[in-house]
């Protein structure tokens, strides 16, 4: 009531068995208008996970062991509304997102607030890769995880154009 704005509940897993019943999910009458209220929507809140064995994509059994292994070979280091991307923010492509139930990340990164919440220093490596991906333009965190950060990205020179984020080792 505070920000004069109205919340919509996906009340859908994050992560479904098929991508036959994740595309029967999407054309559902109860689903499929909430999807299309990201197209209007000017204002979004989103997590920022980790992959590990602590996330809740894993601890909700919604991941796999070899899930985890497999995206993490194929280099990513978190997740935005379950979407598994790399430090640069490019999506994995992987065969648990053929069953992601969650908008697609470009469509959210077409909306004009784009704010994140993560702490941890664990997740700087997916932070940044948010950032970097166009995903987030606004971050919440603790002070230890933006003091971290900080130390982090001044550890590393800038090169390209200005205001890009430099390149961390991993």
């Amino acid at each position: 009531n505070n920000l004069d704005a109205k919340g919509f509940i996906m009340n859908i897993p994050a992560v479904v068995s098929s991508q036959a019943t994740r595309d029967i999910l999407l054309e559902d009458a109860s689903v499929y208008p909430i999807f299309q209220k990201a197209q209007s929507c000017n204002v979004c809140l989103l997590g920022i996970g980790s992959l590990t064995e602590d996330s809740s994509l894993f601890m909700s059994g919604t991941y796999s062991n070899q899930d985890l292994s497999e995206l993490k070979q194929a280099g990513a280091v978190g997740d935005i509304i379950s979407w598994p991307y790399d430090i640069d923010g490019k999506l994995i492509n992987h065969p648990v997102t053929e069953r992601i139930m969650a908008v697609p990340l470009s469509e959210i990164s077409k909306i004009k607030k784009r704010i994140a919440i993560a702490s941890g220093v664990e997740k700087i490596p997916a932070i940044l890769g948010a950032a970097r991906g166009g995903y987030i333009n606004e971050l919440i965190t603790d002070e230890k995880t933006a003091d971290e950060m900080i130390r982090f990205l001044s550890c590393i020179p800038i090169q390209g154009p200005q205001n890009a984020i430099a390149h961390p080792p991993i």
